[in-house]
């Protein structure tokens, strides 16, 4: 945190502060886009009816998830000119004509149509692109032989007949509502989920070795007496769980399970997602808090580990560290550990940590991807894991606001408003290096972006293939951080580091392309 952060300049310094961060985010992404929209332009399609969907991949290596974005189906000459969609729908192909079952998150239609759309897409290359397309024809979605998971809801042991009540020593009757709440269950390929009702905790078992993994994740609330955001972070000593009011399924197609949970914590109210894809062994769980403040919390997100091994490793800037090291300094201490204004018994459970953090032996464990950085280790309880989503701070170490009355205020933050909070969880049955799991923490602070373009062949005389890669790092352990074009020549400068600690041998570079020169990219 800033020490400048709330400080003499109050209200209007932090507003100054965050439009400069928006500024530079939004002008990063127009330019991406200008630039994705130029490229997909360039993309073929067969027919006047087919509208391409071009989804890009910024990391070095091939991937593959659930992408999410718009798309766009009008006609010609007139823009309400598409009977064929809809007659027959919308059906989603990718570049070899297999159908994709789609999600249409958001649909709007007037003269055209506009969607936003979610979907698995496979093997996207690397540092590059593929193409989907849309054409009219049915969506197999809701299709009743593909579902993910096998749920078995708590309310159906109301209906089983073998649960009765004795009343007397000849007479019985159905139990049904007159019973003690249980959980929820919800089994696919991968996973067993187990949803506490009361509790809204969750145990997660691996089918691959048919062991708990995870023992009752929950949300709560660490209470503090006050605190800052530079020096002071006392515990009262109490902890609050979690409030539940529901729990529900949401879709259970052929892309995926979801369900949410509702309710509140420590007064804040919030709703968890979990998301079970059909095509990957993973879980995503999306958390979003109303925070009202202000109040003195940690909301956190806790990982109780019930697997094999205790070795805990996080992603830092250009690499990763075991725990309990930390990051090194250049003269080669580590840095947190030469004095500093946190108490040493709260530093040496905190951790900022980038993209991802990741538990086990070299047998199996669990990455858990996420876009938040600040984790609280706990190696001896469980161990367990516990990433901060907000914390609420009653005063700021650099100034107080003075009243008419002369009397001062703390200044408590943060800002009431909605809070996002994302997580990937990522079990691996192999050693840490060889899972490559860490790569997961990247997608998803590095989404794949999904753009449209209208339906017309490329006006180009140099067309681009459906499908290209500028370069690939799959086979490596490298990760790319920056692509640039050098200065002094047309060659492309490309930084990477390795991630796991292990030597590995970059691939050579890939043969220049037909159009590698400045003003030919430009046009």
């Amino acid at each position: 945190m800033d020490h400048n952060q709330n400080s003499q300049g109050g209200e209007r310094a932090d507003r100054d502060k965050l439009q400069l961060k928006k500024h530079s985010r939004y002008a990063a992404e127009r330019i991406t886009d200008r630039m994705a929209w130029r490229l997909a332009a360039q993309i073929p399609v067969p027919a006047s009816d087919t509208f391409a969907v071009v989804v890009f991949n910024p990391l070095s290596w091939r991937r593959s998830g659930i992408v999410q974005g718009r798309a766009v189906v009008y006609g010609t000459p007139r823009s309400s000119d598409i009977a064929a969609f809809r007659k027959n729908g919308l059906r989603l192909v990718n570049d070899r004509g297999e159908t994709v079952p789609y999600v249409p998150l958001v649909r709007h239609e007037g003269l055209s149509i506009t969607l936003e759309l979610a979907f698995h897409a496979d093997t996207i290359p690397a540092a590059g692109y593929r193409t989907w397309y849309l054409v009219p024809g049915y969506n197999p979605i809701d299709n009743d032989n593909i579902r993910p998971c096998e749920i078995r809801l708590d309310k159906e042991n109301e209906k089983n007949p073998e649960a009765v009540w004795n009343y007397s020593t000849d007479a019985s009757m159905p139990i049904g509502p007159r019973r003690n709440i249980g959980s929820d269950q919800y089994r696919n390929p991968h996973y067993d989920l187990t949803i506490d009702r009361v509790t809204g905790d969750l145990t997660l078992a691996d089918r691959a070795t048919g062991k708990v993994i995870l023992n009752r994740m929950a949300i709560l609330g660490v209470e503090e007496r006050g605190g800052n955001y530079i020096a002071d972070m006392t515990p009262s000593g109490r902890t609050f769980p979690a409030l539940i009011d529901t729990v529900e399924t949401l879709d259970n197609n052929a892309l995926w399970c979801r369900l949410r949970i509702t309710g509140s914590v420590y007064g804040m109210p919030f709703r968890q997602t979990l998301t079970l894809p059909v095509s990957s062994p993973e879980i995503q769980i999306e958390n979003e808090i109303h925070w009202t403040g202000p109040r003195s919390v940690r909301l956190q997100q806790t990982f109780p580990w019930a697997g094999p091994g205790n070795t805990i490793r996080y992603g830092v800037p250009f690499g990763h560290v075991t725990y309990p090291g930390a990051m090194v300094s250049p003269n080669g201490s580590d840095l947190g550990r030469q004095g500093d204004e946190i108490p040493a018994e709260d530093r040496e459970k905190m951790r900022l940590c980038q993209h991802w953090v990741d538990i086990g032996d070299d047998t199996g464990g669990l990455t858990i991807a996420a876009d938040h950085r600040m984790w609280e280790i706990d190696p001896k309880n469980s161990p367990q894991l516990r990433a901060y989503m907000i914390r609420g701070i009653n005063h700021c170490t650099g100034a107080v606001i003075r009243d008419e009355d002369d009397e001062l205020h703390a200044i408590a933050r943060p800002p009431a408003g909605d809070y996002t909070f994302r997580y990937i969880l990522r079990p691996r049955h192999a050693a840490f290096a060889d899972s490559a799991g860490y790569r997961r923490g990247w997608e998803l602070n590095r989404p794949a972006l999904v753009t449209a373009v209208g339906g017309r062949n490329a006006q180009t005389s140099t067309p681009l293939p459906t499908s290209d890669s500028l370069l690939d790092l799959t086979d490596t352990t490298l990760v790319t951080t920056a692509i640039k074009k050098a200065e002094d020549s047309d060659a492309l400068v490309i930084r990477a580091f390795e991630a796991t600690g292990h030597t590995t041998t970059p691939p050579p570079p890939p043969p220049p392309p037909p159009c590698h020169s400045l003003p030919c990219i430009r046009n």
